[in-house]
C-alpha cells in the first residue's frame, strides 16, 4: 500500500507535461482521482492473496489478521469485494477518467 501511495503520484508527475501551467488544486484533485482507485485495487490484490494463503501465513506470517484469527475469511471476502467494486467504480467513473482532466 505504501508503494502504491508513493509511486502513483510520482508516476503521475512524470507524465505531466514539462512547464505546463496547471493550477495546483486541479493537479492535486486530478492525482487523487488516480490514487484512490489504485489504493483500493492494491488492497483487493493484497487481501485476495491473504485469503488464498491463510494456511501458509499461519506458519510464515502468524501476525496477519486472517492467520491470527483477528479477521474471518468471510469478513475478508466482503472487504476485498468492496475494495474491488470501489476501485473499479471509481476507475471507470467519468469524473476519474482522463477526459475529465
Amino acid at each position: 500500500l505504501i508503494g502504491s501511495a508513493l509511486s502513483v503520484p510520482v508516476l503521475y508527475l512524470f507524465a505531466a507535461p514539462t512547464g505546463a501551467s496547471v493550477a495546483l488544486p486541479a493537479l492535486f484533485a486530478s492525482c487523487w482521482t488516480a490514487l484512490l482507485p489504485a489504493l483500493l485495487i492494491n488492497i483487493y490484490i493484497t487481501g485476495l492473496n491473504q485469503i488464498t494463503d491463510v494456511e501458509i501465513d499461519r506458519i510464515n506470517k502468524p501476525d496477519l489478521p486472517l492467520a491470527s484469527g483477528g479477521l474471518s475469511v468471510q469478513q475478508a471476502q466482503w472487504m476485498v469485494g468492496a475494495c474491488l467494486a470501489g476501485g473499479l467504480a471509481l476507475g471507470f467513473h467519468p469524473a476519474c477518467s482522463s477526459a475529465a482532466l
